[in-house]
C-alpha cells in the first residue's frame, strides 16, 4: 500500500535534523506533500534566523528531491 504524508513544520525539522524515526517515515512514503502554510512557516523562520540562506538551500534540495 502506497502511503502519502503531509509534512508539518516540526516533522520537517525532525527530518532535517536527522531524527531516525522521521527519516524512516519520509523514506517509506510514496508521496510527500508540503502544504503551503508549512512552507510559509519555514520561510518566516528562516527570515528571522541566523542561518536563513543555509536553511533555504536545504529546503530547496528537499523540495527538488524525487
Amino acid at each position: 500500500m502506497a502511503v502519502e504524508i503531509a509534512v508539518d513544520t516540526n516533522r520537517y525539522r525532525d527530518f532535517v535534523d536527522g531524527n531516525p524515526e522521521a527519516a524512516g517515515v519520509f523514506r517509506s512514503a510514496a508521496m510527500i506533500h508540503l502544504p503551503l502554510i508549512v512552507l510559509g512557516e519555514l520561510r518566516a523562520g528562516f527570515a528571522v534566523g541566523s542561518r536563513g540562506a543555509e536553511n533555504e538551500t536545504i529546503l530547496e534540495q528537499f523540495i527538488n528531491r524525487p
